[in-house]
């Protein structure tokens, strides 16, 4: 859901997008500019347990073998993010707002990066479903590889219509209610 911005949230957004522009006059440097607001976007989606972990135990945990994932994931903070691009501490704090005021979606986000694992996650229900059957993995393989949905089926023999299946409904709770009265 997009936010509405007010007209103060704007004129802040704008201060904030002359004051990077200001700093980086030619267009060669407003479009690293860009690039770096991309992969900061980018680094804060990424979860904040992972960030300092080495890379060969993001690759062994947890099958991350992107370069720029894991480079990203080397940096902690983000005053670590801005020394690693060079750019102002007070930038990536604007960063934050402006992705506030542009209703940035976290979870959207981590989606674009998470779907290259999904393989991953599959693969690991697999092994598990061989090893021993779990029926959690295996309902997810069966309803992500083969398409399966789950259906609820009622039977009805069409003898019934709503309005008997009202009446049988009362006469039971007539029978449970004289039930309840006689062992008082």
């Amino acid at each position: 859901m997009k936010k509405t911005t007010t007209k103060k949230e704007k004129k802040v957004k704008k201060k904030s997008e002359k004051k990077d522009i200001g700093k980086y006059k030619n267009r060669h440097q407003r479009a690293r500019l860009q690039e770096i607001y991309d992969l900061y976007k980018f680094w804060k989606s990424l979860p904040a347990i992972w960030r300092g972990m080495k890379p060969e135990e993001l690759e062994a945990k947890f099958s991350i073998d992107d370069p720029i994932t894991v480079e990203l994931l080397q940096i902690k903070t983000q005053s670590a993010f801005a020394i690693r691009f060079d750019i102002d501490i007070d930038t990536t704090t604007d960063w934050n707002k402006r992705m506030e005021d542009e209703g940035v979606d976290y979870l959207e986000e981590a989606r674009k990066w998470a779907n290259k694992l999904t393989k991953n996650v599959i693969l690991a229900h697999y092994n598990k479903m061989i090893r021993k059957f779990d029926p959690v993995s295996g309902d997810i393989w069966y309803k992500t590889i083969a398409g399966f949905s789950e259906k609820k089926q009622i039977e009805h023999s069409g003898k019934l219509s709503l309005l008997d299946l009202a009446k049988e409904i009362d006469d039971e709770e007539q029978a449970n209610i004289q039930k309840s009265d006689q062992k008082d």
